[in-house]
């Protein structure tokens, strides 16, 4: 069965994640078809969150989703670190700071509901294709052709990938046979109820605040980001690293293994890994894989496809930027997209933006939080004199160039 579309311009989307949804939502308010295959369900339930940045704020305000995603969420205000012994030794106002700066908090929300807000804002639901993978591409007149799990081929004029690094369009994109990407991590995360499970009066931490703990070649963070939600993580150093495709497939006795050896340390004042894992509302472990894929834009003999930030680069989470790379990536895409489409109607290479500078920043906070080296142990030594001004600057800084959608009207100065 063949699914074509002869004249007008259209998008397909490989994936139905965060970088997917977007992407429809961007689409859509852009006038521009598309058609989006989602190989599984749309917003899964998984035990797992995702953070909004502020500059990814200004992106979903655009898209009309920030304040759902705002008001169902706990703005986060403080953050205090601990040492391994279970001292404070810094109680930041970061948060508050930038909060201050930027007029958006930071968010921390299950992923199913971030998913659902941007699915449910979608006008055309038609345009969503659930339980349908790709396995094939192909390339025809000035355009492309996937061919779907059940043989069905669909054409389009330009394919995003949106699925993953470890994604069948990936693989076609940017062999696979050469492993870009590594894990020298691996994460234990997951979503608790914010109480001890044998004293339900008793909190693990105040609302809005988050724990960072600081262990040799591990660490951890754990914060309240949604009434009596405790979204944690415990990051563990990998012995042998892993290269792609080789990474490890974690299962639950791996879980419990890792939390015989590290459940019992502390992560805050009076409660540990272990604590929060007896009041589990879902969870898992994953590797932390790390890289940037060069070759994004695949347009070979004309089959035009395009890797998202989700398929094309992957940080490790202790900064939480996976998910607001994808986004950058969207509006940079939609702002080459748009005005190129007013001029042409087949437009050929685009980028993927900030891709590397998100890794490696991401790279360095891990094992600074993992005390890997010893000029990382000094500096988390040194970072309580640092003023909390300080650090808030240079992450504006960093946010600072991050891209909105230029086709449509920038929040803050209708706000202003």
């Amino acid at each position: 069965m063949s699914t074509e579309r002869k004249g007008a311009f259209r998008v397909l989307i490989a994936g139905g994640g965060v970088a997917g949804l977007t992407l429809a939502n961007a689409l859509e308010q852009a006038g521009i078809d598309y058609l989006l295959l989602e190989k599984r369900d749309i917003a899964p339930r998984m035990g797992a969150y995702i953070g909004v940045l502020c500059h990814t704020a200004r992106v979903f305000d655009q898209l009309g989703v920030w304040n759902r995603m705002r008001d169902a969420s706990l703005g986060l205000t403080g953050r205090q670190h601990f040492d391994e012994h279970g001292r404070l030794f810094e109680d930041s106002g970061v948060f508050k700071f930038i909060t201050g700066k930027t007029k958006r908090p930071f968010l921390f929300l299950e992923r199913h509901f971030y998913l659902q807000y941007l699915y449910d804002k979608l006008k055309d639901k038609s345009k969503i294709r659930t339980r349908c993978g790709v396995q094939a591409l192909t390339e025809t007149d000035g355009g492309v052709a996937v061919t779907t799990d059940a043989g069905e081929e669909i054409h389009g004029s330009i394919l995003l990938g949106a699925d993953g690094i470890h994604s069948t369009i990936r693989q076609i994109i940017s062999d696979a046979d050469n492993p870009r990407f590594t894990a020298h991590y691996r994460t234990l995360f997951a979503t608790s109820h914010n109480h001890f499970a044998d004293d339900p009066s008793r909190c693990f931490l105040p609302e809005s605040m988050v724990h960072n703990v600081y262990y040799r070649r591990s660490s951890g963070v754990a914060a309240v980001g949604a009434p009596d939600r405790v979204f944690w993580l415990l990051f563990v150093k990998i012995d042998s690293p892993a290269t792609m495709p080789n990474f490890p497939q974690y299962t639950e006795a791996d879980i419990e293994a890792t939390l015989r050896q590290y459940g019992d340390r502390s992560i805050g004042a009076g409660y540990t890994f272990n604590d929060l894992w007896a009041s589990p509302i879902g969870g898992g472990m994953v590797p932390m894989e790390e890289g940037v894929v060069d070759a994004a834009w695949h347009n070979k003999g004309g089959c035009n496809s395009l890797l998202t930030a989700t398929a094309s680069e992957k940080s490790t989470i202790n900064v939480g930027l996976g998910g607001n790379t994808a986004v950058e990536g969207v509006a940079t895409f939609m702002n080459l997209l748009v005005p190129l489409l007013a001029r042409n109607p087949k437009p050929s290479h685009s980028d993927v933006p900030r891709a590397r500078a998100c890794v490696t920043l991401s790279h360095y906070v891990t094992r600074f939080e993992a005390m890997d080296t010893w000029w990382l142990r000094m500096l988390r030594w040194l970072s309580p004199w640092f003023p909390d001004s300080v650090k808030a600057k240079a992450f504006l800084d960093f946010m600072k160039p991050a891209p909105i959608l230029n086709f449509l009207p920038d929040p803050d100065r209708s706000k202003a």
